[in-house]
């Protein structure tokens, strides 16, 4: 296994408001609190007061104007500031405010929007499950029983019609996302998991399913039989060692074909595997990556943090990158050259629980990323020989947002409070 090389971490600010400061805002008078924090920097902390001029617009203006500065956005539950800090370049970014909550009424842990975009699925403590539309961000009628424990996978399949989870009591189902019957079990009488599944990846129309377990076991399933058809592991890069994340995707096509061993021969029912790179990050803070379409050992096998366990992974298949997410912060690797991470980043202390690359669609600046933490904060970040904070998602409390999903136009996060966040995302 290789160790990763030293990368010097970049810091960057969390920059945070009042949690309903939309309330004042929408009184046109008031105050509410703003505050920004920094890696061994004194933290500020500022007044914004809110009052409306002789034209009735609402206006801004904080108490002490020389280090902060507030503006009203064209949409009233943006703010842009900027921040000076003593030693650094002034920071600027867009705090958004939540454009829906809804009161899912259990702890969330997972969710998901439907690749079609119409519904959001939110997975919570003791099997709890629901469906809404997003026309309406409406619960629809579908009641899902069969999990007894915390969901900690919900996701869509490709036809929006059925859905996909995991949870805590060892099992996975399928079920019928319009009348909420359970289709399918897979569980520990199948060969499957015997510690908690962590993570699920759903392989082209979903005839195969990949999970990652507790247990330091990767399987690929076959839906229709309920069956394991092989295990992907190498056993001195997982063998037992707890997986804490995983990320899955096509074959990036900066991978050369000549670094991939001789297809196998495949069993009958594992279809579309041969272009499918599936990455995992355990407990003992090891990244490992596998290339589903090959008799190989892992593509990639590395030590990527220490003394701390990878608690997020993402994969971003159009330019190469894998990066995985800790305590320590964020480290983004580019696949041609794995001996050093192309870019460390940390904010605090807190793990990182989710992580997304932007959409090289929508990325305007080269490395962007979506984060969600256990201290309860989500941004928008640029990644280059600076980080900067595109937006940050305020209006959370200090909770961990293991909920996290994003579909353009929209992010959605949750917790422990019970409450969906959604946020027009870019």
């Amino acid at each position: 296994m290789m160790l990763d090389s030293p990368e010097p971490t970049m810091h960057f600010a969390h920059i945070t408001v009042q949690h309903d400061f939309t309330t004042d805002i929408k009184a046109k008078k008031g105050s509410f609190w703003l505050s920004s924090y920094y890696n061994n920097k004194p933290s500020i902390h500022s007044t914004i007061n809110v009052a409306e001029n002789t034209q009735g617009e609402t206006v801004l203006f904080a108490d002490n104007q020389t280090i902060v500065t507030a503006q009203l956005q064209e949409r009233g539950n943006w703010l842009g500031v900027r921040v000076a800090m003593e030693g650094l370049e002034p920071v600027e970014t867009v705090l958004k405010g939540p454009d829906e909550c809804i009161q899912f009424g259990h702890q969330i842990t997972s969710l998901g929007f439907a690749p079609s975009g119409g519904h959001l699925v939110v997975g919570g403590e003791e099997g709890s499950l629901g469906v809404y539309n997003t026309g309406s961000w409406t619960r629809t009628p579908a009641v899902f029983k069969g999990h007894v424990g915390d969901i900690t996978t919900a996701k869509f399949f490709p036809s929006s019609t059925v859905l996909l989870t995991s949870a805590t009591d060892l099992q996975v189902k399928v079920w019928d996302a319009v009348e909420g019957t359970c289709a399918m079990t897979m569980g520990a009488k199948n060969g499957g998991h015997t510690r908690p599944v962590v993570e699920t990846g759903i392989i082209e129309r979903g005839r195969n399913i990949v999970t990652a377990g507790k247990d330091g076991r990767l399987l690929l399933w076959e839906v229709k039989s309920a069956s394991v058809i092989r295990e992907i592991c190498d056993a001195p890069v997982v063998g037992g060692d707890p997986i804490g994340a995983m990320a899955m995707g096509t074959a990036a096509v900066c991978l050369v074909s000549q670094q991939r061993e001789k297809r196998r021969e495949t069993d009958e029912r594992e279809i579309g595997t041969s272009d499918k790179l599936c990455f995992v990050g355990t407990e003992s803070g090891c990244l490992a990556g596998y290339d589903l379409g090959s008799d190989g050992g892992p593509i990639l096998s590395l030590k990527a943090t220490s003394n701390v366990g990878i608690t997020a992974c993402a994969y971003d298949s159009s330019q190469g990158l894998v990066a995985v997410g800790s305590s320590n912060g964020i480290k983004i690797y580019d696949l041609r050259n794995t001996g050093k991470a192309i870019a460390s980043i940390k904010r605090n202390g807190a793990s990182i629980l989710n992580m997304s690359f932007v959409s090289k669609d929508f990325s305007a600046f080269g490395i962007e990323m979506l984060f969600s933490t256990e201290d309860g904060s989500c941004a928008h970040v640029s990644v280059g020989e600076t980080v900067d904070i595109v937006s940050e998602f305020v209006g959370t409390d200090i909770e961990p947002l293991s909920g996290f999903s994003v579909s353009d136009p929209w992010l959605a996060v949750g917790g422990r409070e019970g409450i969906v966040r959604v946020y027009e995302s870019v």
